[in-house]
């Protein structure tokens, strides 16, 4: 159970369920059950304080439960619960990457660069899920996606995508990657 002692925002079903509510197209696995069934069942499964610390964010109670619900959201996602956001989000076609090009042309607006931030996330979350992150995986990934490999998920990628990992054009991702032993066990699909 992951519930923790947490003071500025108190989780509750409710508001597992509204987010349930807010994604219903996104319900990956209902099996027949409501949502106040799932809220119940999901509650002891959420990082409280990784949903408090994300409330924090907002300035006025409003700001909080938008920044809350984004994280029980993103954690509903990590679990399986939620088809992940690239399937759902209009322009999910465009990889991390790609969202970071376009990016550099111009001054981004917060809403584009939290949507940059929310496709990194869930393509790095759908590749731990997967268990297997591969050399061509990478070339889908901006820097900080790659950094974001190295550094929590270096068990799962293959010695190909290592190696590039390790010789990677950004300095701070070839620094990480070169913290990783070459040795260390290889947990991907393969490697079960």
């Amino acid at each position: 159970m992951k519930m923790a002692i947490c003071t500025a925002f108190q989780v509750t079903e409710e508001d597992i369920e509204a987010v349930l509510r807010e994604n219903a197209l996104a319900v990956a696995n209902a099996e027949g059950r409501t949502f106040a069934e799932m809220a119940s069942e999901l509650m002891a499964g959420i990082d409280h304080c990784l949903v408090e610390a994300a409330a924090l964010y907002g300035d006025g109670l409003d700001e909080q439960v938008v920044y809350a619900y984004e994280e029980i959201t993103r954690q509903l996602r990590a679990m399986g619960t939620l088809e992940p956001l690239r399937h759902q989000c209009p322009i999910g076609a465009l990889t991390p990457r790609q969202i970071e090009e376009s990016l550099k042309k111009r001054c981004p607006v917060p809403s584009q660069v939290q949507l940059l931030y929310a496709t990194r996330d869930s393509f790095v979350d759908q590749l731990a899920l997967r268990g297997l992150a591969t050399a061509s995986d990478l070339a889908d990934l901006d820097r900080l996606g790659r950094f974001k490999l190295a550094s929590n998920h270096w068990r799962i990628c293959d010695p190909e995508a290592r190696r590039a990992l390790r010789e990677d054009a950004h300095h701070q991702v070839r620094s990480c990657a070169g913290l990783n032993p070459l040795d260390a066990p290889f947990e991907g699909l393969d490697a079960r």
